[in-house]
């Protein structure tokens, strides 16, 4: 069994872009949000996977929904680039908590 970790980290950018997906069995194609960029231990990380299709076209058109806001990510592990930077294996949006988290 494969252990996962959560952590929450503020969202830094977004990045859109063309995005395919299926609907009612037709295959669609259009700009939405592709992916956030946090901050872990310093270094930028892109995370693409876990939005639904409607969070993505959401964000897109308002990207201050998700921008400054913590999100809960969920990872694999850690990992290092070609450039020795560290990265995370496997990270998917899990939740967003708005501009403080509250517990």
């Amino acid at each position: 069994v494969k252990k996962f970790f959560d952590d929450e980290y503020e969202v830094v950018d977004t990045e859109m872009g063309p995005f395919r997906y299926v609907k009612d069995g037709a295959e669609n194609e259009e700009i939405m949000l592709s992916c956030v960029t946090i901050k872990h231990k310093g270094y930028d990380v892109r995370v693409g996977s876990g939005f639904s299709i409607e969070q993505r076209q959401e964000f897109y058109k308002n990207p201050k929904k998700i921008l400054g806001k913590i999100i809960t990510v969920q990872y694999f592990s850690e990992s290092q680039n070609q450039d020795g930077g560290i990265s995370l294996r496997f990270p998917t949006f899990k939740i967003l908590h708005g501009s403080a988290r509250t517990f």
